[in-house]
């Protein structure tokens, strides 16, 4: 078996490329367009400004190892670089205990051999340089409100949650995020356009990973392995070049709910490099408590957040039928909030939509009973009013899974 050896890192004016060579093992994950000569080919472009000719080769390896790292501990395949930034080898480690305890049956083995270890500079970095990751959806808001104060810098990896060639995406999140910073002084915004997502035929590992993580715990190789320690990884040069001490993510799940993926305090606050400390914002709250927040600070700003949740969006915007934007205008609605400011459109029809919707789909009960409690707790509120119906609401019931059962059956015809 072969090492994920990084073969080199070329920087041209402000695009770093690697070339690393591809094992046998995990040539079936590797996209054959990002394939080159037989060689594996990452791409990080940062923004103009950065100048990437200044940032050591034992930062710029980051990137690699963190996009690396999911495919190279499922097949205990070690990653072999010529340098690396001291404290990001010891996150490794860290990173590896924290993987296995997740995922204990899955027997994974996450080893970096570097031939040089570096110590990068963590004194002179600015005590009042944060950053926050922003996608525009609840998480990150949540994550941007309880960090306002600060001024963050907001970072979006293009390529992350938008796909490279959704240009029309980019540009309405691009338009958003300079609202936010005319709206908000102090604060700022800038892309990191990478292939790292795109590098892996991500459906590729459902087999595999499979065999040792539940259904219910699966949400696919990004969201349940992959996407923090990509993400935390890709973004290295900005956070050496622009000496940032903080980088705050909004947490997936509270850490009292029995739902988890990648996304965890344990594993955001194990990431450390260049002086710079990880830190999972909001871990303690649940979806309902971050809307609730946002809603909140609209209230006392009048600055109201077009929360970005859809999976399936429409010229950019929520599509406001799926089952994360019902979800969402719900939490909206559960903290008396208008819908309408927040990015969704809502009437009395939309909420006869949303009923029909769970009579007749099956749905993850642990997404929606957190609403409903925050409903019932308010009950005074909502008893009568249209809503009233949602907080005695049975989900799932067994004519529900016949519906669905039906809808299937007619798709097939």
């Amino acid at each position: 078996m072969s090492n994920i050896t990084l073969k080199s890192i070329s920087k041209k004016q402000n695009e770093i490329v690697y070339r690393f060579n591809i094992p046998d093992e995990i040539k079936k994950h590797i996209n054959e367009t990002w394939i080159d000569e037989g060689e594996g080919k990452l791409f990080v472009k940062v923004p103009e400004e950065v100048r990437v000719d200044e940032i050591p080769n034992s930062v710029l390896s980051i990137p690699f190892i963190g996009t690396m790292m999911g495919v190279a501990m499922l097949y205990q395949i070690p990653i072999e670089i010529k340098e690396i930034d001291a404290d990001y080898l010891e996150s490794v480690k860290k990173l590896n205990s924290i993987f296995n305890k997740m995922y204990p049956k899955g027997k994974l083995k996450l080893e970096v051999i570097p031939a040089s270890i570096v110590k990068n500079k963590t004194d002179g970095v600015e005590r009042d340089k944060t950053s926050v990751f922003f996608t525009g959806g609840v998480d990150a808001t949540s994550a941007l409100v309880e960090t306002v104060e600060l001024k963050p810098l907001m970072i979006n990896i293009v390529g992350g949650d938008i796909a490279l060639s959704n240009q029309e995406a980019h540009n309405r999140l691009e338009k958003y995020l300079k609202e936010i910073k005319e709206d908000i002084k102090g604060t700022d915004y800038c892309f990191i356009e990478s292939n790292c997502r795109e590098l892996f035929k991500e459906y590729s590992f459902d087999e595999k990973f499979k065999k040792f993580i539940s259904r219910e715990q699966w949400s696919g190789y990004w969201a349940s392995v992959a996407h923090i320690v990509t993400m935390t990884a890709i973004i290295s040069p900005i956070i050496y070049s622009k000496n940032i001490n903080y980088h705050y993510i909004g947490s997936s799940h509270s850490s009292q709910d029995s739902a988890f993926d990648a996304n965890n305090e344990e594993i955001v606050n194990a990431i450390n490099y260049c002086g710079c400390k990880f830190v999972s914002a909001d871990a303690e709250l649940d979806r309902n408590d971050k809307v609730k927040k946002i809603v909140e600070y609209a209230f006392d700003t009048n600055k109201y957040f077009q929360l970005q949740v859809c999976w399936h969006k429409e010229n950019g915007r929520n599509c406001c039928k799926c089952e994360k934007c019902y979800r969402t205008i719900m939490n909206v609605l559960a903290a008396h909030g208008d819908t309408n400011k927040f990015g969704f459109r809502y009437d009395s029809e939309k909420m006869k939509e949303i009923e029909k919707f769970l009579e007749t789909t099956p749905i993850k009960t642990s997404y929606w009973k957190t609403t409903q409690l925050a409903f019932a707790d308010d009950k005074d509120f909502w008893k009568d009013k249209d809503l009233s119906w949602f907080i005695d609401f049975k989900f799932n019931k067994p004519k529900t899974y016949l519906h669905k059962a039906i809808k299937i059956v007619k798709e097939r015809l």
